[in-house]
């Protein structure tokens, strides 16, 4: 049984407040993350300003890593683990953080339900997808509403200042439903894409996965991946964003293709890009 308690962290130029409830919590307290750090502060430094679009929010790191910026953003989360969404809910409220919000749902391409796949309540690798994922490596799955980020953030006439998309492979669906507002409002998007390299050459991380996965399946998912790549560079060029590799130091790389072919470092598990319009 997990105790549930409050730990005081610094970040930045201000105190936070952390509740650890039942677990959820204990992976903000080692927060940085050096890569939307440095394209927050770069997108700041040229003037631009409004609201922070955090889908798949899980338990609220960004919220930490734009205070300890400095930068006092209002945020707007999704996140459909109704776990996580409590917990961001909590951080929220006992740190009185003014015009942030949480909404307990997902982003996608309609309106509509969807099977949610969880390895359990609040993990990180929760997702809406298997094309890019392993079946095997989640024990449990729910029903959980999708909407569009069109639908949602349509009325709202303030500028966002940067769109954060880490939905475990679900990525190219939430941007199908954002098309709207990438024309109108053309905000910044950092976003994860799922690499493949570690299965061609045997590295993935069997316990992550699930154990051994079989040949049909690393195919499976090679192909999968690097397709989801090919969509997603054709759906940047279609909107007329140009598109950055965020490496882990912070350091930025404007690429052609989001892919950058199996024998390269940069492709072993997780890539974060930003892509600009």
């Amino acid at each position: 049984m997990h105790a549930n308690f409050t730990v005081s962290l610094q970040c930045g130029p201000r105190e936070v407040r952390v509740p650890i409830i039942r677990g959820c919590g204990r992976n903000l307290l080692k927060y940085t993350d050096a890569r939307i750090q440095r394209v927050a502060s770069g997108l700041h430094e040229s003037g631009r300003r409004g609201r922070f679009v955090d889908v798949g929010a899980n338990q609220g790191v960004m919220i930490l890593n734009m205070l300890a910026l400095g930068l006092n953003l209002p945020y707007l989360g999704f996140e459909p683990d109704l776990t996580a969404a409590y917990y961001v809910q909590e951080l929220i409220r006992v740190n009185r953080l003014q015009d942030h919000h949480i909404l307990p749902i997902a982003l996608g391409s309609g309106n509509s339900m969807a099977t949610f796949h969880r390895v359990w309540p609040g993990d990180g690798s929760n997702t809406l997808g298997l094309d890019l994922r392993p079946a095997q490596m989640y024990p449990e799955s729910t029903l959980v509403p999708v909407s569009t980020a069109d639908d949602q953030l349509g009325t709202a006439n303030e500028p966002i200042f940067l769109v954060k998309i880490d939905t475990e492979g679900w990525e190219y669906n939430v941007l199908s439903g954002m098309q709207r507002t990438l024309r109108d409002k053309r905000p910044p998007v950092y976003f994860e894409v799922m690499g493949y390299r570690h299965f061609v050459d045997g590295t993935y991380p069997r316990d992550y996965f699930g154990g051994e996965l079989s040949k049909d399946e690393l195919e499976r998912l090679i192909r999968n991946r690097r397709d989801n790549m090919g969509r997603l560079d054709q759906f940047w060029r279609e909107h007329g964003y140009a598109v950055s590799l965020c490496r882990e130091d912070g350091t930025q790389e404007v690429v052609r293709s989001l892919d950058p072919g199996p024998e390269s470092k940069d492709n072993r598990g997780e890539m974060n890009f930003l892509a600009v319009g």
